[in-house]
């Protein structure tokens, strides 16, 4: 440590009267007042030799502090922003590690960041679980936070914005070990997933308080391009499944103009007959099984897609007879026309109602 040992030689320089003398002097009676420059240099070598043994200690304490290195690099700025435009608050001190993984199990991919109090490696993820620390690498004082866009479609679960600690599900875990808290949210027409992980002695309120502020600060820009219209896309069926009598077809429709615009919440969606006739059916928002997704908004670029999930009961229950469906007529929120869907193949629609997901970012 050249720079500690320059300091202690610099003290070593400070010149320190013989006060002997001036001891015997008071026994016999005159009181001791030193002369000022004596007192100054006295109380500047105090000085000095506090700061120094200051910057030894916390220099002592960063070089054998869990997670600490000398290659680490913390946060120089108090907002990370994501290159897909959202933002989140950095404690002061943290450290910052953008990342873009794949699970090996599904294949899933997840771009975001880790913040964290002490520094990390890489976020674990794989077996369908969230990406978070490993428990292995995790110091008992340590903390982080996880802020990640997946590639999946939002699936009901979503909590509103802006974030809330008090909204995550937080799981269990055995004495000693740390805590895991968990939510998934949609923004910008993607689902994202937010870890926070906390060690064992490090969880109390100021913890809880900073992490809070980071979450709730998570914001994703409103867009400044024009709402989609009809004109400006292509439409395609991109897939169609069925569970337990209620078929779901996601409709793809993708930005073929030269210039950038936006999707937001759910389009109106009428259902035809294959020969083009309306038919007498009803619309209502989300999905029939689960929670509703959140609304956000998509921007699409010239070429980028996004998707919506539509969805219908196809076994006949009641006393109406089924309707043949041959196409959707979609219409974007905004659009002053619509845009048709062929359904290949066609479908059964039993129960007179039709759902409609909100608007999402299609995988990629």
């Amino acid at each position: 440590m050249p720079d500690l040992r320059g300091r202690f030689q610099r003290l070593d320089e400070i010149s320190v009267p013989d006060l002997r003398n001036d001891i015997e002097d008071r026994e016999q009676g005159a009181p001791f007042v030193p002369d000022a420059p004596s007192t100054r240099r006295r109380v500047i070598a105090g000085v000095v030799a506090f700061a120094v043994f200051a910057a030894a200690g916390i220099f002592t304490w960063r070089a054998f502090a869990p997670g600490s290195g000398d290659d680490h690099l913390a946060a120089t700025s108090n907002t990370y922003r994501d290159s897909a435009g959202w933002t989140i608050h950095v404690p002061r001190g943290w450290h910052v590690v953008p990342f873009d993984v794949s699970d090996p199990s599904d294949g899933s991919r997840l771009q975001g960041v880790q913040l964290s109090n002490v520094e990390l490696p890489m976020p674990a993820v794989g077996s369908g679980l969230p990406p978070q620390p490993s428990s292995l690498v995790l110091p008992k004082n340590g903390v982080a936070v996880i802020v990640a866009r997946t590639s999946g479609s939002p699936g009901g679960d979503e909590i509103p914005l802006p974030l809330s600690l008090d909204a995550f599900v937080e799981g269990s875990a055995p004495p000693g070990a740390p805590v895991l808290e968990v939510a998934y949210f949609a923004a910008g027409g993607w689902t994202f997933v937010s870890t926070v992980k906390i060690g064992a002695h490090a969880y109390d309120d100021a913890t809880l308080r900073t992490v809070g502020e980071a979450v709730t600060s998570f914001r994703f820009p409103q867009p400044s391009t024009p709402a989609c219209v009809s004109s400006q896309l292509s439409g395609r069926m991109a897939g169609s499944e069925g569970a337990a009598g209620t078929a779901f077809v996601t409709i793809g429709l993708t930005n073929a103009s030269t210039s950038a615009c936006h999707l937001e919440g759910s389009p109106a969606v009428e259902m035809l007959s294959p020969s083009g006739t309306s038919l007498p059916i009803g619309e209502r928002s989300g999905l029939p099984e689960g929670p509703s997704p959140e609304a956000s908004t998509v921007v699409l670029r010239t070429g980028q897609e996004a998707s919506v999930v539509v969805a219908f009961n196809d076994v006949n229950v009641g006393q109406l007879p089924c309707l043949e469906a041959g196409s959707l007529r979609i219409t974007p929120a905004g659009s002053p026309d619509a845009i048709e869907i062929p359904l290949v193949p066609s479908g059964e629609v039993c129960d007179r109602t039709v759902w409609v997901a909100p608007f999402a970012a299609s995988s990629g």
